[in-house]
């Protein structure tokens, strides 16, 4: 019997991650059984390998700006599960989350019994995703922002029929599960795309953009691409904490947008979540403009190159595949190309990330330091990772790193801890802590 927040949890948590055969069947018997609280929500379905969170959260505080209320859910959550599904960007309350799963557990044990022959009963996302519709079928909800988990085609947030579909990016990560190449991995995202539903895609391949294209031909759906049918253009900002641009598309020009995160790959993503809002809104207006303005300057996502200390300069960024490590580089070498660049690295080891972070290290100005952390999957050995990035130093714990970087560093220096977003959202909780210490709370 669940009574508390830490059962739920644990509830939740002792599931299966994933089973052998995917497929949506189990979801979709699961959702039934619940009443089908997905049924009456309308939703904007975004997947993509990078810049899902980014993306969706320019859209959901743009349609929040113009007094709309917004669901959202999101993966892996970065400082408390309950990150994951919020209401106007406020965290679902642990007693509502603890009554949710009260009512989910029977219904798990009963399919636990019913598919004992074929696999067992719903996994540890497919009850956080069943949570979530019953969590927003409550509420009085204008759009629910729904974040694949992986993938796109069986993920267990593909039972829904949404009014917009995004893919972000492809990219690659997580390919034992999707495939081994940008093809493959993006025949899995396109299982989004609905019939007669559009869907707004950002910055892609050629041969991506096929795959896209013949999907979206054989569902009806009209495709939106970044670089075709919109885009972006850079202004040069004397704010280092932010990017200046101008959005076009057919139909209208935006001048001088300003967002608060870093990099030109969140400015792409700002411009899929502006495409996105003007193909829900499409009647522009001076207003138009200025509700787009006013939303985008309110985004924040943690662990997205987030200062965390100004003095020396510490920053979190939440980089843990190929393209993240290569947007991070890109960033490091037009924002802070004068600034020698400490980057304490850990990364799990299911992830091949050996050419971004040795790319890395080859700049004389980065000082790439490899370590460890207490993640929830095995990291990698910090000692035979340093060992094929030349350039590179292995410490036995990040804390020591650390130290380590601060005894070495100057006063105009900057350290950036990267690698995976589990790595980030522990080295955030440690220097919250530390500055709550110090205020004396």
């Amino acid at each position: 019997m669940i009574t508390n927040y830490q059962q739920a949890l644990e509830f939740i948590h002792g599931r299966h991650k994933f089973k052998k055969a995917p497929t949506l069947a189990r979801m979709n018997l699961f959702l039934d059984l619940l009443g089908r609280p997905d049924k009456h929500l309308a939703m904007i379905h975004i997947t993509g390998t990078n810049g899902k969170g980014s993306t969706l959260t320019y859209l959901s505080t743009t349609l929040q700006e113009q007094g709309y209320n917004v669901g959202t859910f999101t993966s892996p959550y970065l400082v408390r599960f309950n990150d994951r599904i919020q209401y106007n960007n406020v965290m679902i309350p642990d007693d509502e989350l603890v009554t949710l799963v009260q009512k989910i557990q029977p219904i798990v044990q009963q399919l636990d019994q019913d598919l004992a022959l074929t696999g067992g009963g719903p996994t540890e996302f497919e009850i956080v995703t069943a949570v979530m519709f019953l969590y927003f079928a409550k509420k009085d909800i204008d759009y629910l922002l729904v974040e694949v988990g992986i993938g796109g085609t069986y993920d267990s947030t593909n039972v829904i029929h949404p009014i917009l579909s995004i893919i972000t990016n492809v990219a690659y990560d997580h390919q034992n599960l999707l495939g081994g190449t940008l093809t493959e991995i993006a025949q899995q995202k396109v299982g989004i795309i609905k019939e007669q539903v559009p869907v707004i895609v950002g910055d892609v391949t050629s041969d991506v953009k096929q795959v896209i294209i013949q999907q979206a031909q054989k569902m009806k759906a009209q495709p939106l691409f970044y670089r075709d049918d919109f885009g972006i253009e850079l202004q040069q900002t004397s704010n280092l904490w932010g990017e200046k641009f101008n959005f076009s598309n057919q139909k209208v020009n935006i001048h001088d947008l300003q967002i608060g995160l870093l990099g030109e790959h969140q400015v792409k993503n700002a411009a899929v979540a502006i495409q996105a809002y003007l193909t829900l809104f499409p009647q522009i207006t001076s207003e138009t403009k200025k509700i787009i303005k006013q939303g985008l300057a309110k985004a924040q996502w943690p662990g997205r190159f987030e200062m965390l200390n100004a003095d020396p300069l510490i920053v979190v960024d939440g980089a843990h595949n190929e393209a993240g490590l290569t947007s991070l580089q890109a960033l490091l070498e037009h924002k802070f190309a004068q600034k020698e660049v400490y980057l304490i690295c850990a990364v799990l080891a299911d992830k091949d990330n050996l050419q971004s972070l040795c790319a890395l290290a080859q700049n004389p100005k980065h000082h790439v330091m490899i370590t460890n952390f207490d993640g929830p999957r095995l990291v990698s050995d910090p000692i035979e990772l340093s060992r094929k990035i030349k350039n590179s130093q292995a410490y036995e714990t990040w804390q020591t790193a650390l130290l380590a970087a601060l005894q070495t560093m100057n006063a105009d220096d900057l350290l950036v801890f990267t690698g995976s977003l589990y790595f980030v959202s522990e080295v955030r909780a440690y220097f919250k802590e530390q500055g709550e210490n110090e205020n004396g709370n």
